[in-house]
């Protein structure tokens, strides 16, 4: 597939409302019944425009030079507990990362983490995680992403992702 031609930039409290829709088309129909539409979009604009305002969330959206965006992954950075002699440390998790079908394997997703990487390298990140879908690993890879095992190996400082099961 061809490169598709769109700018990359981050959201701003405009892009709610397109980005409320790319949410919830990413979403399974189960997940859709769940609530309408209208009530999502309305929810997540909420959501959107608070978070927008802190210094938490941080989304690079893909944009064509001629339509709405058709792309985008979100950033949320967590400040660590303070630690001795260092006056703040934070890391950050990427997360949502979704481009529509048809701008699929044109490199929108590549390009959407290369900013979100350079972003986390400007706010001084400790580190980033991912819990990538499967299909979705090789992106990371590609960018340089290890399995915990990997760092574990090479000596480096291990992190995790695990989760607990909501009951």
């Amino acid at each position: 597939m061809q490169p598709l031609r769109a700018t990359i930039r981050f959201a701003l409290e405009a892009d709610a409302s397109a980005l409320a829709e790319l949410r919830w088309a990413s979403r399974s129909l189960r997940e859709q019944a769940s609530e309408s539409k209208e009530s999502f979009v309305k929810r997540f604009v909420h959501w959107f425009c608070h978070a927008m305002r802190t210094e938490e969330w941080h989304v690079a959206v893909a944009q064509p030079s001629v339509g709405q965006i058709i792309g985008c992954m979100y950033l949320r950075v967590v400040e660590t507990v303070p630690v001795p002699g260092v006056s703040g440390r934070a890391w950050g998790y990427v997360t949502h990362a979704f481009v529509e079908e048809q701008a699929r394997g044109g490199g929108v997703g590549t390009a959407l983490l290369a900013e979100l990487v350079h972003r986390s390298q400007s706010l001084q990140l400790h580190e980033l995680h991912v819990w990538p879908s499967t299909a979705a690993v090789s992106l990371y890879a590609r960018a340089g992403f290890r399995p915990p095992e990997a760092q574990r190996a090479s000596g480096e400082e291990p992190s995790h992702v695990l989760a607990l099961p909501a009951r």
